[in-house]
């Protein structure tokens, strides 16, 4: 049976790799060239571990494949596997592959912790009013609503991955009702921090990934402690991973979060 979701390692993102992903060329000015490269290299890393074998991180695929995954050219897919082996985040060895590309995912085996990606959610698409979603295997529907030219597109894809990153080990317990389990619990700094998306452009972008149904959002609670006059942290349920909402028994604080080895995986 194949699963309906992907692994993908989550500790480049947990250490700020996604700033390294600019809309800002050289000389700090706003550059479409650097936007479009950024948020095509991030789709494709994704949907990468998508296609990836699950114990080994290697996976056998092709330009063309990539490209009708995620309606882009040849050209865009080469220069966003080119972005992604110089950050890091995959290796190529298309010497030892017939008809296509040989890929293996960085730190897939090397990592303790790991992300899950809503691989069968991002297939799906809403369809017209009273018709039932439409599903396809060749078409990362969800991925390809994030568009070029849209600097709002990677704001939100790049919080999108932070969210998939922090969130909280699933539980099978029912009586664990901390409100935490497979839950993302972050505040607008730390997505800041670790993202690089200015704090003005957060909400929008958090907005975005609502209307593109990858995410349902619950506002957070104000507290007070010693080292910190105000603090706010919302919540995140991430759509596709067969998640739902629980009562929170206590406010969480932010200065309260750390991601431990035990709440890093999926």
């Amino acid at each position: 049976m194949k699963m309906s979701w992907a692994k993908m390692p989550n500790r480049w993102a947990m250490a700020g790799g996604l700033r390294e992903f600019k809309h800002r060329d050289a000389r700090n000015m706003v550059s479409a060239l650097h936007t479009n490269a950024s948020i095509a290299s991030l789709k494709t890393y994704i949907a990468i571990c998508t296609r990836a074998d699950f114990r080994s991180g290697l996976v056998k695929t092709t330009y063309e494949e990539l490209g009708i995954l995620l309606g882009h050219s040849r050209l865009v897919i080469a220069r966003s596997l080119r972005i992604l082996l110089a950050n890091g985040l995959i290796r190529s060895d298309s010497s030892k592959a017939r008809d296509g590309s040989l890929l293996y995912v960085c730190r897939w085996l090397e990592d303790e912790g790991y992300a899950k990606i809503p691989k069968s959610w991002l297939y799906r698409v809403r369809g017209k009013e009273g018709d039932a979603p439409a599903v396809s295997r060749k078409h990362l529907f969800k991925l390809r609503a994030f568009k070029l030219n849209s600097l709002l597109s990677l704001m939100a894809l790049k919080i999108y991955i932070l969210l998939l990153a922090l969130r909280n080990k699933d539980r099978r317990s029912e009586a664990d009702l901390t409100g935490r389990d497979g839950l993302t619990i972050v505040s607008y700094d730390r997505i800041m921090d670790l993202t690089g998306v200015p704090r003005s452009a957060i909400s929008p972008a958090i907005t975005l990934l609502l209307e593109m149904n990858l995410i349902s959002f619950r506002s957070g609670s104000f507290t007070v402690s010693d080292d910190q006059d105000f603090d706010r942290t919302n919540r995140y349920l991430i759509k596709g991973l067969g998640l739902r909402w629980v009562p929170l028994t206590e406010p969480q604080s932010n200065s309260q979060l750390t991601v431990s080895p035990a709440s890093q995986g999926g």
